[in-house]
């Protein structure tokens, strides 16, 4: 089932050693203070879903965290008005599951 995090109104590409997507709004502290690794499920508008997991937080603003996701999930991947859920880990082990 999971926990409803956020619904994604913005996005951005984060440019470090490899190019990583960033999620806006901001996640509420509770959740950045989890750490990364965190399960995620991504819920797409057209219904399709994404099991991933989150990579890191990063500052955006006003000193608020915001997910960024492992390099393997693309800008695309992310359309704006997915909603991103906090899930149990996956029971393949975590291999990144497209389009479920």
């Amino acid at each position: 089932m999971g926990v409803k995090l956020i619904t994604v109104e913005a996005k951005s590409l984060f440019h470090t050693d490899v190019t990583r997507v960033g999620l806006f709004p901001p996640v509420p502290p509770e959740v950045a203070r989890g750490g990364a690794g965190q399960w995620i499920e991504l819920r797409r508008p057209d219904g399709s879903k994404l099991v991933t997991s989150i990579e890191r937080f990063d500052t955006c603003y006003a000193r608020a965290q915001c997910i960024v996701l492992p390099s393997g999930v693309t800008y695309d991947d992310v359309p704006v008005g997915t909603e991103v859920w906090l899930v149990d880990a996956p029971l393949d082990g975590g291999a990144k599951q497209k389009n479920q």
